[in-house]
This record gives structure tokens, sequence and C-alpha cells, in this order.
């Protein structure tokens, strides 16, 4: 089971849809936690993302993930933010980013570097204390037309570094009918964790993907959610 928390979910989500259109070389793991062997040709999904400050909001970004192609082998995917398209070849096996190439929608795409993912995690910052509570409800959303029933989590976490006390709250929808779902590996063997969060009952199962994430701190709010759903996504990017 992934155990990113979902504060660096949210910043790996914004930070994606910024920097896409200026990426230059991908790494070879930047789909491994998506269960790309389930998905389907034509699957599409529209992220927005919004940030905002008290007496301020910065403009909403968006971006598409599509799977535009799907053979025995290998799972071709599209992400794209406004014309700029990325697209990646991925092993359906072990969901390594074969290749991948960038360009403008209807145009040739040029071939990127793909590099071996860094083996070492983030260093953990020093004299850090992370503490809060969750709980997990169900609840149903919808958008594009569609409800999804979903695994509500809400957790609110004190952190303290530096003198400093960093007080958020997060909660994120998942679901198990959204098509990027978390891949889980079903050989593996249970690790024991450190869980900073006191749960309501049982944690969370995390199961499916995010369809929606709200996280708020320091009188901001940062909102990451699916708009749209589609199964008719056909490639825009031209490879050789």
């Amino acid at each position: 089971m992934r155990n990113l928390t979902v504060i660096s979910s949210i910043t790996l989500v914004l930070c994606s849809l910024q920097a896409r259109a200026q990426v230059t070389e991908v790494f070879d793991n930047a789909w491994s936690e998506c269960d790309v062997a389930a998905l389907k040709g034509g699957e599409w999904v529209e992220l927005e993302a919004l940030v905002e400050y008290p007496g301020m909001s910065v403009p909403s970004k968006k971006a598409r993930n599509a799977c535009v192609k799907v053979d025995a082998d290998y799972v071709w995917i599209e992400s794209s933010v406004a014309d700029q398209v990325t697209c990646y070849q991925i092993a359906r096996k072990d969901r390594r980013v074969l290749k991948a190439w960038k360009g403008n929608a209807g145009e040739e795409g040029k071939e990127l570097t793909v590099k071996p993912a860094p083996v070492e995690g983030p260093t953990p910052a020093a004299g850090s204390e992370c503490a809060g509570t969750g709980k997990i409800s169900k609840e149903k959303i919808s958008f594009g037309g569609k409800d999804y029933e979903c695994e509500k989590v809400e957790v609110d976490q004190v952190m303290k570094m530096s003198g400093m006390e960093i007080k958020s709250r997060t909660t994120t929808w998942y679901s198990d009918g959204y098509p990027f779902k978390f891949y889980i590996d079903p050989d593996a063997k249970p690790a024991p964790a450190k869980d900073s969060i006191k749960w309501e009952g049982d944690g969370p199962s995390k199961k499916g993907g995010i369809v929606k994430m709200v996280t708020e701190t320091n009188g901001g709010k940062s909102t990451t959610q699916v708009i749209a759903t589609g199964t008719d996504a056909k490639p825009t990017l031209k490879l050789k």
C-alpha cells in the first residue's frame, strides 16, 4: 500500500501541472504508482488545481491525462497542459517509462531523455515533529455527469519545526471508479509503519485513485479535483 502523505501528494500534483510544459527529461518511474495495466484505451481525465490565499487567488490550472493506446506489452499515456503534450510509452509489467516525447498537439513530438529514478527518497527535516487525527467516511461526489462512491479521508495535522507550528487540514476523496488508480502489489507483505495520525476506527484503505483533495493551512487553501472523464481519447502527438 502506498504510504505518501496527503500533503506531499497534492504538492506533486500542483508541481506537475505547473512544470510539465517545460519538461526536458523524465524519470523512468514517472508512472510507477499508477496501475497502468488496468487502463483501457481511450480513457481520459481532466484535472483542475486552484490555490487561494486571503485576499487573493491564483488562476486555476488544468491538465489532462489520457490513455491513447494499449497493446499486449505497453501503454501510451498523453499528459497535456493547454497545447503542450508529453507522451509516455510505459511497460505494463513493471510500470516503467521506456520512451517519452514532448510537443504541441497535432505536431511531431521531440523524444526526451528517460533517466533512472533516484534510489533514495527525500530526507525528513531535522527536528520536525508531526502528529494529528483522522477519520474516514463514505461520500458520493459528482463530476462530468457521473456519480462516484468515495472513501472520504479527513486529516488534521500539526507539524512542529524550528520553533514554528504549522496546522493543516486535508480532505481527500478516493474512488475505485477512477481509471488512473494507484498500483497495489498483490504480493507485497504488510510492513510495520509508525503512523503519526491517530485514526477514529480503522485507517483508510486508499483504494482506487484520488478524485479530489482539499488542503487548508496558514490561511491558504489548495484544491485539486477531477472535473471530467471520458473514454474517447485519441493520440494528439505525432511520433516517429
